[in-house]
């Protein structure tokens, strides 16, 4: 007996907030602009609050998750879900749960030497830097954010308006349109994957 859709798969939505600490300076740029005889809004200057090792290891850790949570689901919606399968979501959660500790460990480091690292901004900035620049500690901390979020496939009984049965009936063959649709989209997602590994595959076999 076929499986719905529903039964054999879920929507996952993977939700990071990163903090760039980068800050456009306004003195500067307007300082450029004149000095090079240019038109106002020509470009702007953004400089980094923090040297480069400050945020290396978040961002690293930001990184793998993002690759690892497209390598392993499917698109869907343009809301940010993608689906999985139910075989393949328990892999796929304790992946993300070690993501997630990596990545607060790290913020954890940068926030018990977020004065030091400020010191070397400091140091490195010169007359860039702006004490007001920079948030507390605490309120750094904020700016950080990791979060799976699962949701159940939707189905064609799944709507609560009360509504007429010959509205009911349009309902759920619009949601079935829809579902069709999306998944004809992860399975092109699927070919495109295997067209690009094996036309890698089959460069390499040309050259040896």
């Amino acid at each position: 007996m076929t499986m719905r859709l529903d039964e054999r798969a879920l929507l996952v939505k993977l939700t990071i907030s990163n903090w760039t600490a980068s800050k456009k300076d306004k003195e500067v740029t307007d300082s450029v602009i004149e000095d090079q005889h240019a038109h106002a809004g020509a470009g702007r200057f953004t400089k980094k609050l923090f040297g480069k090792d400050a945020l290396k290891q978040i961002s690293k850790a930001v990184g793998q998750a993002r690759i690892a949570h497209r390598t392993l689901t499917l698109p869907w919606e343009d809301n940010g879900f993608r689906i999985i399968t139910t075989d393949g979501y328990q892999n796929y959660s304790k992946i993300m749960r070690r993501s997630r500790q990596v990545m607060e460990e790290n913020v954890i480091n940068f926030i018990e030497s977020y004065g030091d690292f400020k010191k070397q901004a400091k140091d490195e900035l010169g007359r860039m830097f702006r004490a007001e620049d920079y948030p507390t500690a605490d309120e750094a901390k904020t700016k950080f954010k990791f979060d799976v979020e699962p949701m159940p496939i939707p189905t064609s009984q799944d709507f609560r308006a009360k509504v007429s049965d010959s509205e009911a009936k349009a309902i759920a063959k619009d949601i079935e349109r829809r579902q069709k649709a999306r998944l004809d989209a992860a399975m092109q997602d699927v070919w495109q994957r295997i067209a690009d590994v094996t036309e890698k595959m089959a460069d390499k076999l040309r050259e040896y």
